[in-house]
């Protein structure tokens, strides 16, 4: 079946899906049977566009943010700030799943002449639009030297899942024990 087969069945501006792409018959020539149609790209229609319901639940994905705060703050500062992070995940509708202190770190190389840095690891999940308030967030807060914002797949939360259990260093701790 072509388009002008499938727009011929619809009057103009009749929808129609085919191979999960979203068509739209804008124009109609009777006589030469020529119709126009038009391809729209993940925008449809306002009589299109699915509704959301209160019974559906928004899908929450899974993040890891890996943030590099300045060396000037003190204990207090830091705690503040990280608490301000961890808020702002709760608020938007996302849920903490592990968070991590790594502490004062020498950096790889010098970030606004300053050559360590306080390393602040959170993984949570939240809905795709709340990593963009959250980037925000961070370009906004002097405090912030560095981060970086990463979507995690099924194998990456395995793989945090083993490290959290302490799977990676059960060995060297087992062949520690056996060479003393």
């Amino acid at each position: 079946m072509n388009f002008n087969t499938m727009c011929r069945n619809y009057t103009a501006g009749g929808l129609w899906k085919r191979g999960g792409k979203m068509y739209k018959c804008f124009a109609e020539m009777e006589n030469t049977h020529t119709f126009a149609v038009l391809f729209i790209k993940n925008k449809y229609p306002k009589k299109m566009a699915a509704k959301k319901t209160s019974k559906e639940q928004v899908v929450l994905n899974d993040y890891e943010s890996v943030i590099i705060f300045t060396p000037v703050l003190s204990e207090e500062q830091l705690k503040d700030a990280v608490a301000k992070y961890r808020a702002l995940i709760t608020e938007n509708g996302g849920e903490m799943v592990h968070e991590e202190n790594w502490g004062l770190t020498k950096l790889a190389y010098p970030i606004e002449k300053k050559t360590t840095g306080f390393y602040h690891i959170f993984e949570y999940k939240a809905p795709t639009e709340f990593v963009a308030k959250f980037e925000l967030a961070f370009r906004r807060d002097e405090r912030i030297m560095r981060f970086l914002t990463t979507s995690l797949d099924k194998h990456a939360q395995v793989y945090n899942q083993r490290k959290r259990n302490g799977e990676f260093n059960q060995n060297k701790k087992e062949k520690q024990q056996e060479g003393k």
